[in-house]
């Protein structure tokens, strides 16, 4: 069966979608890997007015229906980026929410953003992920787990500590959209029951790491999705 969509054709939406006021998104690499399934490109973004440093840099596969594989993509994220004025963080204003959700604009009912959970630049955040989902807190609480859970994909999670073939790339988590709006009221509520039941059992606690999965946690039962 050929292929339905043109993963080049999906990856050159992201161009020129702002971010926020003066950030703009520019696909500066898209290439088709030897070795890779056709329907995946290699692909870098960068953000137009401070193109230094890649802010997402990975995989995209449009998925293909005969094995019944969805779209995904496979990447690492830099939410630290240079500027002339020194670091640009797009934690602060919510910037990286909504690129998240620029992402899942490509991917499918049933398909998939897998983040890394070690990268190159990784910052603070990347670290905190980490070691969150390293103790068994739930995947929505971290950093990235929020930013998948924001974006739509994060009705279903899955940690890669080793991947597949243990070749496959740096450990990661794996963030999935349902496949209709039945699972999507199911995982909503499972969300809920064990975001309350992870506040309940560490509410009292003063370690840092736990504060800001906490906050996490209250802001995603509260609807809030934008941090000031």
């Amino acid at each position: 069966m050929q292929m339905t969509k043109d993963p080049r054709d999906e990856l050159e939406r992201l161009e020129g979608m702002k971010i926020a006021e003066g950030l703009t998104l520019h696909l500066e690499d898209c290439i088709s890997l030897r070795g890779r399934e056709k329907e995946t490109r290699y692909f870098q973004v960068v953000i137009k007015e401070s193109p230094r440093v890649p802010v997402v840099t990975g995989l995209f596969s449009v998925g293909r229906e005969s094995i019944r594989v969805k779209s995904y993509f496979d990447i690492d994220f830099n939410y630290l980026i240079p500027d002339h004025q020194g670091l640009l963080d797009l934690s602060r204003n919510g910037s990286d929410i909504i690129l998240f959700n620029k992402l899942s604009m490509l991917v499918e009912d049933g398909g998939k953003i897998i983040a890394a959970l070690t990268t190159p630049r990784e910052g603070p955040l990347i670290k905190e992920s980490f070691r969150a989902i390293d103790l068994g807190y739930p995947p929505e609480v971290s950093y990235i787990g929020s930013l998948l859970y924001y974006s739509g994909c994060g009705d279903f999670f899955k940690l890669w500590l080793i991947r597949e073939g243990g070749m496959e790339g740096p450990p990661a988590l794996q963030g999935e959209k349902a496949l209709d709006e039945r699972q999507v009221r199911s995982s909503r509520e499972e969300t809920r029951k064990h975001l309350t039941e992870f506040i309940k059992i560490h509410e009292f606690e003063n370690d840092p790491l736990i504060r800001s999965c906490i906050e996490r946690a209250n802001n995603i039962l509260s609807g809030h999705t934008v941090r000031s």
